[in-house]
């Protein structure tokens, strides 16, 4: 029997894609709550999970009749009165750029991000989708842990404040923090931003959460408040030990509920630190990360690029918010993901990973009903 501990968001996903593979799984601990926005990013991280444990994610969909859908444009409120609807898309972020600021705007943001492209290329080899650190200065370099994030805001000319807040976003407040906390630019104009709805109704971002719970019953995950077995998966987030001064747990913004109204991203970043409204009919929240407090369940803190490497990456004992992948949910998928390859590979000597077109995946046994 495996013993994952650490009712986490990677724990959940350890523990469904460690079941589908035929183990004996348990998962121990009490369950924590994931933070999902109603507007998420990287939906093939979710997509991947499901695949990978039974019922794909679309046929989920069909089956409790939930859309994924886009998510409105994000409205920036800048520094200097300025506003800025801002698309996801390569040429809608151009032509929204380029009207509000003219075309050198324009150009410098287009650039700055399809260079932080390669940077999220790099990341996927060094935590997302494989588990390689970066040893050498040409592969710090890959990760723009050679610059701060103040560097790069330097190249976003009058948005800069937008690249900056990235960096808040990220789980720190630190202006010496990694250029590569920018990466997320890149994420959400590669990939978009996303929204749950059922029959015109708009359903929380934690909906995926639950249908992810629903899987680990129908995978026959037993769920107890502690237990032994013959292999342990560790995903709670831990600090590392070191003998300097080590990360300290991510920032989490403080969260209110305000009033609903018609949909709109809107991130104001006319003070010290950026507030963030997501609004929906069915409800609001809002984000304020001038009020931002240590949370470990967040992860680490990448408040520079010595901290951001003490980070653990995925291996056959660990993975959680804690990792190179950071405290995202999406990110907690990618590194439950990479664990439950090396585990698996280490039982059974089967390389479970998607590149491998050999692999197999086992019938699935469903659990037996309690009579």
């Amino acid at each position: 029997m495996i013993v994952v501990r650490g009712h986490t968001l990677a724990g959940m996903a350890a523990a469904a894609r460690l079941a589908r593979l035929g183990h004996d799984v348990t998962l121990v601990g009490d369950p924590v709550e994931p933070r999902i926005l109603d507007f998420f990013e990287l939906p093939a991280a979710w997509r991947d999970v499901f695949k990978k444990t039974g019922r794909p994610l679309p046929g989920e969909f069909v089956r409790t009749r939930t859309e994924m859908v886009a998510a409105p444009a994000t409205t920036y409120l800048l520094p200097d009165g300025a506003e800025l609807l801002l698309p996801d898309g390569r040429g809608a972020q151009f032509a929204a750029i380029r009207d509000r600021f003219g075309e050198r705007e324009a150009e410098r943001w287009r650039d700055l991000v399809d260079d932080l492209d390669e940077v999220w290329a790099a990341l996927r080899r060094f935590g997302l989708e494989a588990s390689d650190v970066p040893r050498s200065a040409a592969d710090r370099r890959s990760l723009w842990l050679d610059r701060s994030i103040g560097d790069v805001a330097d190249r976003a000319g009058r948005l800069a404040p937008v690249v900056l807040a990235q960096a808040h976003f990220s789980g720190t407040d630190s202006r010496r923090a990694p250029g590569l906390l920018a990466v997320r630019l890149s994420v959400v104009r590669t990939f978009g931003r996303h929204q749950l709805v059922r029959e015109g109704a708009h359903l929380p971002g934690n909906t995926l959460a639950e249908l992810l719970g629903r899987r680990l019953a129908e995978r026959g995950v037993v769920a107890a408040s502690d237990a032994h077995g013959d292999h342990e998966l560790d995903c709670r987030p831990h600090p590392p030990r070191t003998l300097f001064r080590g990360p300290r747990p991510a920032l989490v913004p403080h969260v209110a509920e305000t009033e609903a109204g018609s949909e709109a991203d809107v991130v104001d970043l006319t003070g010290p630190a950026p507030v963030r409204t997501v609004r929906t009919p069915a409800r609001a929240v809002t984000l304020d990360y001038r009020r931002a407090v240590p949370d470990l369940a967040a992860g680490l803190a990448p408040d520079d690029a010595r901290r951001w490497l003490l980070r653990p990456p995925p291996d056959a004992t660990r993975a959680s918010s804690a990792s190179p992948a950071g405290g995202e949910p999406w990110g907690e998928l990618l590194s439950a993901a990479l664990a439950v390859y090396h585990l698996h590979e280490a039982l059974t000597g089967e390389d479970p990973r998607p590149a491998n077109k050999d692999f197999r995946l086992p019938r699935i046994h469903r659990p037996k009903k309690a009579t």
